[in-house]
C-alpha cells in the first residue's frame, strides 16, 4: 500500500463530536509519527442574501469563529505538531482534496438515519477519496465492550492486498489480534435458495471460499510475525457478517472500489458506515471489480 507523506487530517466542525475526532486523529498521527492537520471547511456567505457590507462582515466573523475553534481544539492535543487551516467551499469536495496528500483523513460522527443512511459528507468523501478514510461512529453507536481486535473484510479477489496491508499495519500498531473475515453467500442468490439449494454442493462451495481466504492471507503473516491472525469464514451477507465480527473490535477495515465515471458508495460500504459499532477504515482499491468482489469492495 502506498502512503501519502503529508500529515494526518482531522475534519473539524462545530458539533460536540469534533473533540473526539481530533483525539482519534492525534492517536493516528502519533502512530504514524506525522504532524496533525486540523481542517475546518465553511461555506461562503452568499452576498445576494444581504444588502451593503453585511455579507463581508458576516464572512469575516464566521472565519474568525472557525479559527478560534481550531485553536481551542488544537490545544487539546499539545503532544502533537498541529497545523490548522480554514478552507472555504464545499466540505466534501475539499476533504476529498485532503485525501490526495494525507496518509489518513479522519471524519467524525457518521450521523444520518436508517432511512437516509450515513451522513452525506462522510459518504461523499469515502466514495471519492484517493486515500484511506477513518469514519468514527457517533457516541451513541459505539460498542459497549471495549475493542480488542482489528477486523478486516476479505473479498477473495483483486484489491485484497491493499486492504490487508492496511489491516496488518493497524493491528501491529495496536498490538492486537487481526480477524480476517470472508463472507460467502452471494446476496443475489438468497431469494432462490429454497428452489436451488438442493442442487448446490455446499461442501465444495465452502471449500472454495476457504481456499480464497487462505490464498489472500498467504505470505502476509510472515511480514508481521508478531500479529496473531484468525481467519473467519462466515456464511452470511457481507454487511451483517462484518458488523457481527466487529462487535468486539476496535477497528473495522474494508475496501472501497470506485465504480464507473461517477463513484458512489455501494450498499455494503454504506451499511457498514452506518451500522458498524466501531470506527471504520475505508481503503480505496484501484481497478475494476468482478461479480465476486463487488459486495466487499463497494
Amino acid at each position: 500500500m502506498t502512503h501519502a507523506e503529508g500529515p494526518v487530517v482531522a475534519a473539524v466542525d462545530h458539533t460536540p463530536g469534533a473533540r473526539a475526532t481530533v483525539r482519534a486523529a492525534a492517536i493516528e498521527a502519533a502512530r504514524r509519527r506525522t504532524p496533525l492537520r486540523l481542517v475546518h471547511v465553511h461555506r461562503p456567505v452568499r452576498r445576494s442574501w444581504f444588502a451593503g457590507p453585511a455579507a463581508t462582515d458576516l464572512g469575516t466573523t464566521t472565519r474568525w469563529a472557525a479559527e478560534d475553534l481550531l485553536q481551542a481544539i488544537g490545544d487539546l492535543v499539545p503532544s502533537c505538531r498541529v497545523d490548522t487551516v480554514v478552507r472555504t467551499g464545499h466540505p466534501a469536495e475539499l476533504l476529498v482534496d485532503e485525501t490526495v496528500t494525507s496518509p489518513l483523513v479522519v471524519l467524525g460522527g457518521r450521523s444520518g438515519s436508517p432511512l437516509t443512511g450515513v451522513g452525506s459528507t462522510a459518504a461523499r468523501v469515502v466514495a471519492h477519496a484517493a486515500g484511506p478514510v477513518l469514519v468514527l461512529p457517533d457516541e451513541d453507536d459505539r460498542a459497549l465492550v471495549a475493542g480488542r481486535s482489528v477486523v478486516v473484510g476479505v473479498s477473495g479477489g483483486p484489491g485484497d492486498e491493499a486492504v490487508l496491508q492496511a489491516a496488518f499495519e493497524e493491528a501491529d500498531a495496536r498490538g492486537c489480534e487481526l480477524v480476517a473475515v470472508h463472507t460467502w453467500i452471494e446476496p443475489a442468490l438468497e431469494p432462490t435458495y429454497q428452489t436451488i439449494s438442493p442442487l448446490i454442493d455446499w461442501d465444495s462451495v465452502r471449500d472454495e471460499e476457504q481456499r480464497l481466504l487462505a490464498e489472500a492471507l498467504a505470505g502476509l503473516q510472515e511480514k508481521w510475525p508478531g500479529t496473531e491472525v484468525r481467519p473467519a469464514l462466515i456464511k452470511q451477507r457481507p454487511a451483517p457478517g462484518l458488523c457481527g465480527a466487529a462487535s468486539t473490535a476496535e477497528l473495522l477495515v474494508v475496501g472501497h472500489r470506485h465504480h464507473g465515471r461517477v463513484p458512489g458508495l455501494g450498499s455494503t460500504t454504506r451499511s457498514l458506515l452506518h451500522q458498524a459499532p466501531c470506527p471504520v477504515l475505508v481503503v480505496p482499491v484501484a481497478g475494476r471489480s468482478d461479480h465476486r468482489t463487488s459486495e466487499h469492495t463497494r
